[in-house]
């Protein structure tokens, strides 16, 4: 690996810049993404993280999103629906969560 040197010069915008990158390490750490569908290209299966873990990787069987806005007085809707094949026997798995107006 090649030595890396540093102007004295440039230490406190490295510096700055390595405290930014910690900070974002530390808030994805500390406080994950409640949902994350990353899909790679229109063939591939989506890989599904949820409260920023991994879930039913090589056995996913569905992902449903739906966000619907509230108005003026409501907060909006969120409905989520996690499927992949159980493990124990043919039935499925299910990760669920709806957050309906007004709770």
């Amino acid at each position: 690996m090649e030595e890396m040197v540093i102007p004295i010069k440039d230490i406190p915008e490295t510096m700055e810049r390595l405290e930014q990158a910690m900070q974002i390490l530390h808030d994805k750490y500390e406080h994950p993404d409640l949902l994350e569908i990353r899909v790679k290209d229109i063939d591939s299966v989506p890989e599904v993280y949820y409260k920023g873990e991994p879930v039913y990787e090589g056995r996913l069987g569905s992902v449903s999103y739906l966000w619907e806005p509230g108005d003026y007085e409501e907060e909006g809707t969120h409905n989520i629906d996690i499927k992949g094949a159980s493990v124990e026997d043919a039935s499925w798995d299910t990760i669920s969560k709806h957050k309906m107006r007004g709770d």
